[in-house]
């Protein structure tokens, strides 16, 4: 009988990948077409389309239940 490892030894490049591939395929394509969308909405709509760094008061007049039913449709 030989002796079966538990646990996998990972090496820093395993778990590396590991942590880049948690979320599914599907799942960063659906994220990676919403931020495209946002950024699309936000510049036609005179914003700035860097929201990740922009300040609360800038952003706070956009409606995102505007831009998720126009997404469907694709007009603003």
């Amino acid at each position: 009988m030989t002796s079966a490892v538990r646990f996998a030894n990972l090496t820093d490049e395993d778990l590396k990948e590991i942590l880049e591939n948690k979320d599914s395929k599907s799942t960063h394509c659906a994220t990676k077409y919403a931020v495209t969308m946002l950024r699309e909405y936000l510049k036609q709509m005179d914003y700035p389309e860097d929201f990740e760094h922009a300040k609360k008061e800038v952003l706070s007049g956009v409606r995102i239940d505007k831009i998720l039913r126009c997404t469907k449709r694709q007009e603003w």
